[in-house]
């Protein structure tokens, strides 16, 4: 943006009394790379966004604009650890109160349809529904401060399934400040909710999504099985009664071993009437210095030092805890905004998931032994269900202060053995190095290449400006910036500060 196009956009702001500043896009995240001096205009008032749009079309239509859910109540609730924010001319932040409207009941079903503005985080849907006396099964395990929005930009999934499978229509308004509506199952809905669209195709401004009627509260089974007991667990499940999209697995790459504990969080939800048990944990991401200046020292110089703190703290208890569905996720979702992850998402077979753990435990005991650890902090494991019934397998591999030219070669072997066993996989879109891994697998359906032109087709349909996507796509493509030296130096500063 020019000077003289963001002057003429900063006198509409002041005439129109909408809130601006020169800083960075706050977000819960600390692994965007932004200078001091990006544009963000901070919408209070939700109805001031289309004009907002169309004005900055006829200051240049090629402008490149994101919108984000922080700074809502001092909170950081933007969820972004990717590139998704590069070669972004002006950043828009939905500060407006988040809202959930009843939408008129078409049957008689016990199903419920509300809108949902899109920068309402998971965890508040939660409270808001369960406060209304509905409840919706796919909201549990899963970041708890990722709004709806950015949640169904990223095609992301929680414990029990696809966040897109719950939603019947969005409202988007597009890049030239037009708005529409996408119901479910149509070209344009599957475009920006199923695959990942990444913010490329306009803003959400609301979304319409399918409840169950009945007040739950949310029950956590906490229970500590062996490395190797809890593999047969996995490929057991099924058989057992159980469902896979009910459990949620956690345990440290370090010094894993076939008789390492890990700790499985059984989910289901239960009638308001079932006692309270246990203490939930806050669900807020952790700022203080020990989990931004510490832990990142510990994790890069003394690894071995954060698995005992992990397993103390992560990996300790067995109990049961049941209450009103505020807290969505473990006391892992404290360090979320501290962290690289790269998540990995292939489809369960029961024949050979046993043989794929045992690789991957093969893999990170190799790195026990030679002390060099492509992952230093956790790996998290889900099996979200998809539309058709199957079930998918997602592994975070999680990492604090560590570069990740270390976790993408894990990745990328992984998949490569996948493919050998003729299993597809791909990259999770809303997390690191997503575009330059799944760039490799040029026939997948999630491959980039497809994504691309999926994008392209979305912006001739509705005679879009081509150069904005061309704009966005460049961001998205240029290299993440090599964090990890940066992050050591100025994580050991701070320690050595902290020891005088």
């Amino acid at each position: 943006m020019t000077p003289a196009e963001q002057q003429s956009l900063l006198a509409y702001l002041k005439i129109q009394k909408i809130p601006y500043s020169h800083s960075t896009p706050r977000s819960f995240t600390s692994s965007i790379n932004q200078n001091d001096h990006d544009l963000v205009v901070a919408l209070n008032d939700p109805n001031q966004l289309t004009d907002l749009i169309k004005h900055i079309n006829t200051i240049n239509p090629s402008l490149s604009v994101t919108a984000i859910g922080g700074g809502r109540d001092d909170t950081n609730n933007s969820y972004s650890l990717n590139n998704l924010w590069k070669d972004t001319d002006i950043f828009i932040q939905l500060a407006y109160q988040p809202s959930l409207t009843l939408l008129p009941k078409e049957n008689n079903n016990a199903e419920q349809l509300f809108r949902v503005s899109p920068n309402m985080m998971l965890v508040e849907l939660n409270q808001a529904l369960y406060d209304r006396g509905y409840h919706c099964p796919h909201l549990y395990g899963v970041l708890p401060f990722m709004s709806l929005a950015g949640g169904l930009s990223t095609n992301s999934h929680t414990t029990f399934g696809f966040l897109a499978d719950i939603v019947e229509g969005i409202e988007l308004l597009l890049p030239n400040g037009e708005k529409k509506y996408f119901k479910k199952d149509s070209e344009d809905f599957n475009v920006n909710c199923v695959t990942a669209s990444l913010g490329l195709l306009g803003i959400i401004t609301a979304i319409d999504i399918k409840v169950l009627t009945g007040k739950k509260k949310l029950k956590r089974v906490h229970s500590l099985l062996t490395y190797e007991n809890l593999v047969n667990k996995i490929q057991g499940t099924e058989k057992d009664g159980a469902h896979l999209n009910s459990l949620s697995v956690i345990f440290s790459p370090i010094k894993l071993q076939a008789n390492t504990s890990t700790k499985l969080t059984t989910w289901s939800w239960v009638d308001e009437a079932t006692p309270d048990q246990g203490n939930p944990e806050p669900q807020i991401a952790d700022d203080s210095i020990s989990v931004t200046c510490c832990a990142p020292f510990f994790a890069i110089f003394r690894p071995t030092f954060l698995y005992c703190f992990f397993q103390s703290a992560a990996v300790t208890k067995q109990e049961t805890q049941i209450a009103r569905p505020d807290a969505i996720m473990g006391p892992e979702s404290k360090i979320a905004g501290n962290i690289t992850a790269i998540e990995l998402l292939f489809d369960y077979d029961k024949t050979k998931i046993k043989d794929f753990f045992m690789y991957l435990l093969s893999i990170l005991s190799n790195a026990r032994k030679t002390g060099d650890f492509p992952v230093n902090t956790a790996v998290f494991i889900r099996f979200p269900q998809q539309s058709a019934g199957n079930h998918q397998v997602a592994i975070d591999f999680i990492s604090f202060g560590l570069h990740l030219t270390k976790i993408e070669p894990l990745v990328n072997e992984l998949i490569d053995y996948l493919n050998n066993q003729s299993i597809p996989a791909h990259v999770h879109y809303g997390k690191n190095n997503a575009i330059s891994i799944n760039s490799r697998y040029a026939t997948s359906e999630n491959s980039w290449q497809k994504l691309k032109m999926k994008y392209q087709q979305f912006y001739e349909r509705h005679g879009l400006n081509s150069d904005v996507l061309r704009k966005k796509i460049a961001g998205l493509e240029s290299p993440d910036q090599p964090k990890a030296v940066q992050v050591t130096q100025a994580v050991s500063d701070d320690y050595q500060r902290l020891r005088m």
